[in-house]
């Protein structure tokens, strides 16, 4: 399988949050255990839940190979959810390296930046931006507004990508998805838009190379190497 050397012409550049711009694993993790240990179970060890998150498996699944058919899966899995979206979880997520930089270099460039991610509450992203000082070279914010659990998250990303080019107005050829997710590949391709997956997130290099991105990178930073 051949890659694109570069993506020339490009005018928007959308980019996932979780596992591109930042990173959640710590947080991802202590998530999992906390609802596990909130119920009295055991933790998982963090390397065990990493491994198998980059293999495709849900935090969902996770818990289930430990539990089972337990009857508290459904409360360990909604505990874990009501802990990720908060400001104890989700103030462990930190920026990749020279992410900051890339989008102000993005911004000298001339290229817009736009965030699609599956996350429910906009008011709550821009306040993590804000703290991490990127959301001054964001033009503007798309998410779900809803829970994605047990949802098509293709399909999500796919609206938020048409929502985008509704907004805005690009052609598809104008613009590249950034992310670390399937669902960032199948969406940025379902709407006809470059795509360019990141290996360092939720998702291992052999299932995003799977979904036939345009070009693989293994930091977001790469991305600068790409973009024309």
């Amino acid at each position: 399988m051949g890659y694109v050397k570069s993506l020339k012409n490009i005018k928007a550049v959308l980019f996932d949050v979780d596992g591109t711009l930042l990173d959640i694993r710590e947080g991802y993790c202590k998530g999992i255990n906390d609802a596990l240990d909130f119920y009295g179970f055991n933790k998982i060890d963090e390397e065990r839940i990493w491994k198998l998150r980059r293999n495709g498996i849900n935090a969902f699944k996770i818990l289930q190979s430990v539990l089972g058919s337990h009857k508290k899966l459904p409360l360990v899995e909604k505990k874990r959810r009501e802990f990720r979206e908060t400001l104890k979880y989700r103030n462990l997520d930190k920026p990749f390296k020279k992410a900051k930089s890339t989008l102000t270099k993005l911004k000298q460039n001339r290229k817009m930046v736009f965030i699609t991610s599956l996350r429910k509450s906009e008011s709550f992203l821009l306040k993590q931006l804000e703290m991490f000082g990127l959301d001054k070279y964001v033009d503007d914010v798309f998410v779900i507004k809803e829970s994605p659990a047990g949802k098509d998250h293709d399909l999500m990303k796919k609206k938020l990508i048409e929502k985008f080019i509704g907004k805005h107005g690009f052609k598809p050829n104008e613009c590249v998805i950034v992310g670390d997710a399937v669902a960032d590949i199948r969406g940025g391709k379902q709407t006809g838009i470059h795509t360019v997956a990141v290996t360092s997130g939720v998702t291992g290099k052999k299932l995003l190379k799977n979904e036939n991105p345009d070009r693989i990178i293994d930091k977001v930073f790469e991305i600068m190497k790409i973009v024309k």
